[in-house]
């Protein structure tokens, strides 16, 4: 299994974190302050731009994520996300 040290030399980014068992596709591009929790996916030509997506979320292919905070979510393809946050909590506020 890939990890993400063969994609990227660590030591020169100022906080693109990649966690254990994280997915990254062919032509994921990250860039700013990114966090990228346990086993999410960053798929192909997926570009993340400071942003957090702390564990288990996946965006498969040809999404944009930016300046964005996600919880657990699955992202469809073409996705473009910015300015958002998505976690537990704004999820569970409006259902009686």
């Amino acid at each position: 299994m890939l990890k993400p040290e063969d994609f990227f030399d660590l030591s020169q980014t100022r906080f693109n974190n990649l966690f254990d068992n994280t997915e990254l596709r062919q032509g994921a591009y990250l860039r700013g302050d990114t966090l990228v929790g346990n086993g999410c996916v960053v798929g192909h030509t997926t570009e993340l731009k400071s942003c957090a997506m702390p564990g288990e979320s996946k965006a498969g292919h040809f999404a944009y994520i930016g300046n964005s905070i996600l919880g657990k979510v699955n992202l469809g393809a073409g996705t473009k996300l910015a300015n958002l946050k998505i976690v537990e909590s704004n999820s569970n506020k409006h259902k009686n």
